[in-house]
């Protein structure tokens, strides 16, 4: 019997952080005599780094979850998909690109709320009295950024500034007298993992 056209498979994959946790999920899109067979029947073969995991490897195993390596930059997974009587398959490999954290801030304006269509340059001029800073960190392990695994410590002129909750907001206000540079750091952390952390720092002149 001739084997029929394999058809489609792709490998799905959320976002890869550094010491993070990978799911790479194999959609199978294949046919046998004509008729698509479901994933859950076929046999998956998986590889990371050309290397055979055969403990995620499997009848109906269709996803596929690691920590990737610290060392590396990008992660290569692949996964081979078959019929159990070999009429069908295909094969395909993803490159997974580590992703390393950073860290956006944002003005908080009382009228109108945070703009996020324009983040702050490192050198801001102040326009008011007010300077209300909203953080956003990016590709940190964690469902939102106030999340207790995150930690955030502001600092002005290299002092140490107590935030309440939320942590990834600074207000800070200025007298009418004030005038001059204020340096702005704030460096988050998960602390689940040493490798989640990022340093950012901006000029504010009044």
């Amino acid at each position: 019997m001739a084997p029929t056209p394999p058809g489609h498979l792709f490998i799905v994959v959320a976002v890869s952080l550094p010491e993070g946790t990978v799911r790479a999920v194999a959609m199978p899109n294949l046919r046998s005599n004509g008729t698509y067979l479901k994933p859950s029947n076929l046999v998956y073969a998986w590889e990371r780094e050309f290397n055979a995991i055969s403990s995620a490897s499997g009848a109906g195993k269709n996803a596929y979850t690691f920590t990737n390596n610290v060392l590396r930059d990008n992660e290569y997974v692949s996964v081979r998909v078959s019929s159990l009587d070999q009429s069908a398959a295909a094969q395909n490999t993803r490159t997974i690109p580590v992703h390393q954290p950073t860290t956006v801030l944002y003005e908080n304006d009382p009228l109108v709320g945070i703009d996020f269509n324009n983040e702050l340059d490192a050198f801001t001029f102040l326009t008011g009295n007010n300077f209300d800073v909203f953080a956003q960190p990016f590709f940190f392990s964690g469902t939102s950024n106030t999340d207790s695994n995150i930690d955030y410590t502001w600092r002005i002129n290299n002092d140490s500034v107590t935030v309440p909750f939320p942590k990834n907001r600074l207000f800070l206000e200025f007298t009418r007298e004030t005038q001059g540079r204020v340096t702005i750091s704030l460096e988050v952390e998960n602390n689940d993992t040493f490798l989640q952390t990022h340093l950012k720092t901006m000029t504010l002149t009044i």
